[in-house]
């Protein structure tokens, strides 16, 4: 037969008490009959491999296996929501010194989502953007990439004083500049230059062409 514990009063619980270890009784486990709910008023502990599992046919499980810490969900979505105005959802991890640190973080108040650590992508992953991929941006072990595989047109603005293709951070190979000149470079020096009446070029100029007999 089984062992039912029972309380027919209307609206009243059924408290499970034991010493807090200072020689109190204080509840731990409380069947709240007017909440209508289970009330754990101490801390759970569940061994190795035991999982805390949810949903009639424990679709989805919490466990540790005594060295990580697994969630697991068997049907349908995983859906995290933070419904605190302005509240964020921050994925935090060691930081490599002992400490933890934030690496992203969902930012409803800047309405974006903030990465505070670098984003690392293996060979040949891409980043995609727009609603059908049209730009992918990627390294395929040999050579990197910016591809343009969708409509429009591939533009690249500044808002600052100049727009500039370099090798590293100091040999200039291209510079456009905001409302002037675009520059042209050979071995970081400037060899080609549009001004406001033409072009200025520094040292010879080769033109090669076809003769017909």
């Amino acid at each position: 037969d089984n062992l039912v514990i029972k309380n027919d009063t209307a609206d009243k619980d059924i408290i499970l008490k034991a010493d807090n270890g200072s020689g109190t009784a204080t509840a731990y486990l409380t069947l709240d009959g007017s909440a209508t709910n289970m009330k754990a008023d101490t801390d759970m502990i569940f061994a190795d491999n035991k999982a805390l599992m949810l949903g009639t046919g424990g679709d989805a499980f919490f466990k540790h296996d005594g060295s990580n810490f697994s969630f697991i969900n068997d049907v349908g979505n995983v859906t995290f929501t933070n419904r605190t105005d302005d509240g964020d959802i921050v994925f935090q991890s060691d930081d490599g010194s002992g400490g933890v640190a934030t690496y992203f973080k969902v930012d409803p108040a800047s309405e974006a989502t903030t990465f505070l650590k670098r984003i690392y992508l293996p060979d040949n992953v891409k980043v995609q953007l727009g609603n059908s991929s049209d730009l992918h941006i990627y390294h395929d072990g040999s050579n990197s990439y910016i591809q343009d595989v969708g409509s429009g047109d591939l533009k690249i603005t500044s808002s600052g004083a100049s727009v500039s293709i370099q090798k590293g951070l100091a040999e200039n190979m291209a510079r456009f500049l905001t409302d002037g000149a675009v520059e042209l470079y050979h071995d970081n020096a400037k060899k080609f230059e549009t001004t406001a009446t033409g072009i200025s070029v520094t040292g010879a100029v080769a033109s090669t062409s076809a003769t017909g007999a």
